[in-house]
């Protein structure tokens, strides 16, 4: 698992959901210096971290410790603007595109 491409990850997903770390701290309950830690890529989040967090953005947690970016997460916010990105629901299926995406590479 790369720890600068899951930080990355986290991080993008919070800012497109218009969050900030306090908020997604005190929703997930993982300490603000933790969280920061972990989005900085600076120390490696624990299993349920992983779990946490990928339930918060209703992701699938193989898609946060693969080194897969989304596609969608990789453009300027102003192409993601009209893509209701900040529903739980489309987060979920640009993971599950992502993972599924990534299986058939490795397939």
């Amino acid at each position: 698992m790369n720890l600068t491409v899951l930080g990355s990850k986290l991080s993008r997903y919070r800012e497109q959901l218009a969050m900030s770390k306090e908020e997604v701290s005190a929703a997930t309950r993982i300490p603000l210096e933790r969280l920061l830690s972990v989005e900085a890529g600076s120390q490696a989040p624990t299993g349920d971290e992983v779990l946490i967090l990928a339930d918060f953005y209703h992701c699938n947690f193989k898609f946060f410790i693969s080194n897969e970016h989304s596609p969608l997460l990789n453009r300027p916010k102003s192409c993601i603007a009209g893509t209701a990105l900040n529903s739980p629901r489309r987060i979920d299926d640009l993971c599950r595109n992502s993972c599924t995406s990534a299986k058939q590479k490795t397939s």
